[in-house]
């Protein structure tokens, strides 16, 4: 007398519920990775930002100019560069306040780098 005698139907139900079981860690896996996904095209964005930020502010201190419209987009593609320049009061009289906006937009979402920097009144 066998005594580990199965039931009509068991094996086909353990098969079906590990098969679930199964898709469900793959679904939980893929949504994982999209989140990641996101998460790092939004870290790019900022990288690019910044990466953009720091060229106008460099090309400004270095030779007075700003990089123009058409290099920027060439370059960091998506990407808009602001400069304003005021210039600066009480103890930073005499030099120029300058400010350095980069912005992006990317999975719905703005991402906005803002440097400032006082330098000399034509450049340092």
């Amino acid at each position: 007398m066998n005594k580990y005698k199965t039931k009509p139907g068991f094996i086909a139900t353990e098969f079906v519920i590990s098969l679930l079981l199964l898709w469900m860690i793959i679904g939980v896996l893929a949504s994982m990775l999209n989140v990641n996904r996101k998460y790092n095209r939004l870290q790019l964005t900022r990288q690019q930002c910044l990466a953009a930020a720091r060229s106008q502010m460099s090309s400004l201190t270095a030779t007075g100019t700003e990089l123009t419209d058409a290099d920027i987009s060439r370059l960091w593609e998506g990407v808009t560069v602001k400069v304003e320049q005021t210039e600066g009061t009480d103890q930073w009289a005499g030099l120029k306040l300058l400010k350095v906006t980069a912005s992006s937009k990317k999975n719905k979402r703005l991402v906005k780098i803002e440097l400032k920097k006082y330098i000399n009144g034509e450049g340092q």
